[in-house]
């Protein structure tokens, strides 16, 4: 809920525990949206005008012709020690910052705008520590039962992972194989392995 004990209690249970904590919501200029300041709270910390919020803040507006009103400035205060992150597609800019080796990422609540920033400045830093490669096919006129019996011989080491999801389109089965190494060779050798036990998957 907006109510900063329970966002404050949020953190302190989250953070020690996670790499990556995504907060969303609350930081628009209504008087429920009280994401920063409990944040702040929990930093131990007071807000205060970012300088570049604000610049972000006044292009976004006058692209539209719009005056920045009163109520819109308080989207420019952030915690003290946390970094400002633009957010395109709206006021609200985000925000981030570091605690007991967890990076927090702040951002708005809605759809559009949390997708972009996810995808701007969360995504990146997740791809370049591992990724997923994969291989999958659809197939059609053959049950999921069929599809587990025929495939009952085949032994799937880790740490592949095999997966068959029914629809109304068909079955669709899917190798995955998880790598945490981005080095040329690693990625080589796990594209090699990969289709080699595929080979065996369809053929």
């Amino acid at each position: 809920p907006d109510h900063t004990p329970s966002i404050v209690s949020a953190l302190e249970s989250l953070i020690p525990l996670h790499d990556l904590v995504i907060v969303t919501g609350g930081l628009g200029p209504t008087r429920d949206d009280n994401t920063r300041f409990a944040i702040a709270e929990y930093l131990g910390v007071n807000c205060s005008p970012s300088r570049t919020a604000e610049k972000w803040l006044a292009s976004f507006l006058k692209h539209r012709n719009q005056n920045l009103s009163a109520a819109q400035k308080i989207q420019t205060l952030l915690p003290k020690g946390c970094k400002a992150l633009r957010n395109t597609l709206g006021t609200a800019c985000g925000f981030k910052f570091t605690k007991k080796k967890s990076q927090v990422f702040i951002f708005p609540g809605v759809p559009g705008e949390l997708k972009k920033m996810c995808s701007d400045y969360v995504t990146p830093q997740l791809a370049c520590k591992s990724f997923i490669l994969e291989k999958s096919l659809w197939t059609w006129g053959w049950s999921e039962s069929r599809q587990r019996t025929a495939m009952n011989s085949l032994e799937i080491p880790n740490p592949f992972k095999f997966s068959s999801l029914p629809s109304e389109n068909g079955l669709r089965i899917s190798l995955r194989l998880p790598l945490a190494h981005t080095c040329n060779t690693a990625i080589a050798k796990a594209k090699r392995d990969l289709e080699s036990l595929w080979k065996q998957l369809v053929i």
